[in-house]
């Protein structure tokens, strides 16, 4: 076929060898056809060769994209005009709740309805915000929203610039998407039992509310849709399925397995599941048309578009079996098997193109549809930079995660070896450190890599305080019998140089990795920067083996700690006291944006949390 090619969806140009459009996704398959010149376009077709109606909708939502963005920039200016007092107002008032019906809701299940479902709560200061950025796309990190927590009889939502809002009632679920700036969450109006029919929230620009009587709840990467469950089947454990997008509810099955996941593609537009109508379990895909894999098949992910469908099969001949797949679009023939397990941890890339699977017996990787490649070890963690954003789903005994990194390339894992105790000390524990190259090869980058740990603690098997991987993606500091290490160049096989010789209890890196943060064998906190003398920050540090220092940095550089029940922060220097606290300090949570601190004054317990820092402020009597 001479000429270009080109996508008559996007423009993009493309090869004739290609199967989706690099830069819409949209299929070339059965969708050539010329056109009056010498070029050839691509028809707006699905994966499956169908007239993609689908196409057509993304352009009109395209259009109402565009215009929601130009409302959301005048309401934003019309925002800042408004005076404080007004906005205090506005805070105050309720959320209105309208009323829905079983009836309406059988009469609308099939078509779309928006309206009746919504509040007017403003939250989001600025949900694209991000904290930080990483000097390699490789990965991205979360940005700034919403943190929800259970108080005492209340839920309360805080957000970074606006003040908090408290909702009276029992926080059941909650779920962020990939970037932590949107969530779904479950709250019942009963505090007194668990109680599982609640009302569905979803937080963005604004708190909405989205249903009644929900059950469960999933939210894509992007934030931008939710699967949700409601009218629980207990004679046949199943419920109905409905699913959430730009302001339209759509009914998909009310025979959704209610012990299984629903996985929702990273944009929103396809969703996988698995049904059981009391005799016989299968898997389907939905994309506004729902694809069926077939009998036992129990979905785990999807890619956007179909473009990859990652499921297992179970098989009872002589003796159960369970087997991996992966499905290029909806192509059964083409599915490649990608190995047995019982259970496994399954780890993605961002858009789904690779998955590496460990099963406690072995771990292998899958990219772009192929066969399994072997890596190394038995159990796989990824090793990413501090606030590298991540998202969890759980099916069964199955741990499903997506990583917001483009390939797993040039990354870093770790594997440990708890069971085999090569130091004969019973409270450290080994681990080893291993390196994907560029070929996707695997190799072992530093051993004996110890942490400290009780051995009745729960996160015996957790390496938190052992490593730490700059945001450079380059820079590894990690721990090993007592010394510190770190090696500039980790990919690049450069010796790792001795930054602390020993004595060293446990550690923190700061973001870049110039610095470190470390515990000696005295109980006393020391700042370290190259190989500069230590600082003593604290002579009085109280040191917990289950806690230790475990992402206790605050803006890149930057540690919060306790001491004798009060809170000092030090950003190289001796430890300064953190005022505006009243209580004992008994708990200490740290992330990109929020420092969340748990108080217990006169038997009861509270929570603080700041933003910048410095100003702590009470959101609440938690016990």
């Amino acid at each position: 076929m001479a000429g270009t090619l080109k996508c008559k969806l996007c423009g993009a140009n493309i090869t004739e060898t290609m199967k989706f459009c690099g830069f819409c996704g949209a299929s070339t398959k059965k969708t050539v056809v010329p056109n009056s010149s010498d070029s050839v376009n691509i028809g707006m077709y699905d994966h499956r060769g169908i007239k993609n109606k689908g196409n057509k909708f993304k352009i009109l939502t395209t259009l109402l994209l565009s215009a929601a963005l130009f409302s959301v920039i005048a309401a934003f200016v019309i925002y800042l005009g408004k005076p404080a007092e007004q906005e205090r107002n506005k805070r105050d008032d309720e959320i209105v709740r309208v009323e829905n019906s079983d009836e309406a809701d059988s009469k609308n299940r099939n078509k779309a309805d928006s309206d009746g479902y919504f509040g007017n709560q403003a939250l989001i200061h600025d949900s694209n915000q991000l904290t930080g950025l990483f000097e390699s796309a490789k990965y991205e990190r979360y940005k700034s929203g919403a943190f929800i927590t259970q108080l005492k009889e209340r839920v309360a939502i805080s957000n970074v610039g606006e003040e908090v809002i408290y909702i009276d009632g029992s926080l059941i679920s909650k779920a962020y998407n990939l970037y932590s700036n949107k969530a779904a969450f479950l709250i019942s109006e009963r505090t007194d039992i668990y109680y599982n029919k609640s009302t569905l929230y979803f937080v963005d620009n604004e708190l909405q509310i989205i249903d009644e009587e929900v059950e469960k709840c999933w939210i894509s990467a992007s934030g931008n849709a939710i699967a949700y469950l409601k009218k629980y089947d207990p004679s046949n454990n199943s419920a109905e399925l409905w699913f959430y997008s730009n302001g339209i509810r759509s009914f998909i099955t009310s025979d959704f397995c209610n012990n299984e996941v629903c996985f929702i593609s990273p944009n929103g537009s396809t969703i996988c599941y698995t049904t059981y109508d009391g005799e016989d379990y299968c898997g389907f895909v939905w994309d506004g048309q729902e694809y069926e894999l077939g009998a036992e098949c129990w979905p785990i992910a999807v890619s956007d578009g179909a473009k990859y469908i990652y499921y297992y099969q179970n098989y009872y001949q002589n003796q159960f079996k369970r087997i991996l797949y992966v499905q290029e679009g909806e192509n059964f023939d083409d599915r490649e098997e990608i190995g047995e397990f019982y259970k496994g941890e399954f780890t993605f890339n961002r858009d789904l193109s690779q998955v590496i699977v460990a099963t406690g017996e072995e771990v292998y990787i899958s990219r772009n549809g192929g066969s399994k490649e072997p890596l190394y070890g038995w159990v796989f963690s990824l090793i990413v930079p501090n606030g590298t954003a991540r998202q969890n789903y759980f099916e069964g005994d199955n741990s499903i995660q997506l990583y917001s990194v483009s390939s797993f390339a040039n990354c870093l894992y770790y594997e440990n070896s708890v069971f085999e105790n090569r130091t004969n000390n019973p409270t450290q524990f080994i681990f080893e450190i291993i390196s994907i190259n560029s070929m996707y090869e695997a190799n072992s980058i530093a051993d004996y890599v110890t942490s400290n740990f009780n051995v009745n603690s729960s996160n015996v098997l957790s390496a938190a305080g052992s490593f730490y991987l700059a945001d450079n993606a380059k820079t590894l500091t990690y721990i090993r019998l007592g010394s510190i290490f770190k090696a500039n160049e980790i990919f690049e096989n450069t010796e790792p140089e001795v930054i602390v010789s020993e004595g060293v209890r446990c550690f923190v890196a700061v973001d870049d990795g110039s610095a470190v943060f470390f515990v000696d064998n005295e109980n006393k906190l020391n700042y370290q920067k190259g190989k500069q003398k230590p600082v003593i920050v604290s002579d009085t540090i109280n040191y917990e083996p289950k806690e230790g220092l475990i992402n206790n940095i605050f803006n890149g550089n930057t540690i919060y700690y306790e001491s004798d029940g009060s809170l000092y922060f030090s950003n190289g220097g001796s430890g300064k006291y953190v005022s505006g606290i009243e209580g004992e300090v008994i708990s200490l949570s740290v992330s990109l944006d929020r420092i969340i601190v748990k108080v217990k004054n006169n038997g009861d317990i509270y929570q603080y949390y700041s933003e910048d820092g410095e100003n702590f402020k009470l959101l609440g009597r938690l016990v």
